[in-house]
C-alpha cells in the first residue's frame, strides 16, 4: 500500500515501547531465566511438543478427537494435550489433512496477497497473525474465532474469483480442458 516509511515508524516505536516497558512490566526475570534455560515453563512446553510429536510418529493417519485436546482431557483422564494447534490437528486428524490445512493456508495467503486491496491487506495481516498464533496456542477447538478469523479470508478468496485473478479463474478452464 505504498506505506513501508510509516509501518518501519511504528515498528520501531512499539518496539521501543516494549523494550521500555520491560521493567515496569516485571519481566527482566522472565527474559533472565529463558536466557539462561533456568525456566521451567519452557521444558514443560518443550516436553508436550516432543509428546505431540512422538504422538503423531506413532498415528500418522491421527487418533481422533476424542483423545486428544482440552475437551478430550474433561472426559478421558490421559488424553494427550499440545500445545500448538498444528501438532494438535496432526495429532487429531493426521498428517495428510494437517498438509491439507496448511496447503489452505498459504493459498488463501497468496491470494490475499496478491489482491491488492484494503480487504486483501487486511486478510494478509489477520492470516498472518492467526498463523502464528497458531504455533504457540491450541485454537482450533476455539469455536469462537472462527467468524472473525475465516470470514475476511472468505471474501478475499470470493473477491478473487469475482475479479479473475488469474490463479483462480484459470482453474476452472483448466478443469474443462482436461474433462
Amino acid at each position: 500500500m505504498g506505506q513501508r516509511k510509516r509501518f518501519a515508524l511504528y515498528a520501531t516505536m512499539a518496539l521501543a515501547l516494549f523494550a521500555a516497558s520491560v521493567p515496569a512490566l516485571g519481566l527482566s526475570d522472565y527474559f533472565f531465566y529463558n536466557r539462561t534455560g533456568q525456566d521451567a515453563s519452557a521444558e514443560s512446553h518443550l516436553d508436550s511438543i516432543l509428546t505431540g510429536l512422538e504422538y503423531i510418529g506413532a498415528h500418522p493417519f491421527g487418533g481422533g478427537n476424542a483423545n486428544i485436546g482440552p475437551r478430550a482431557s474433561m472426559e478421558v483422564s490421559n488424553a494427550l494435550i499440545v500445545e500448538t494447534t498444528y501438532l494438535a490437528f496432526a495429532a487429531e486428524y493426521g498428517i495428510p489433512a494437517a498438509l491439507c490445512f496448511l496447503g489452505f493456508l498459504f493459498t488463501a495467503l497468496r491470494l490475499a496477497w496478491r489482491n491488492k486491496s484494503s480487504l486483501g491487506y487486511a486478510a494478509v495481516g489477520v492470516l498472518i497473525g492467526v498463523g502464528l498464533m497458531m504455533t504457540v496456542l491450541l485454537m482450533h477447538d476455539d469455536r469462537r474465532l472462527v467468524c472473525w478469523v475465516w470470514f475476511p479470508i472468505g471474501l478475499v478468496v470470493q473477491s478473487s474469483i469475482s475479479r479473475g485473478i488469474p490463479s483462480i479463474a484459470a482453474l476452472p478452464e483448466t478443469l474443462k480442458g482436461t474433462a
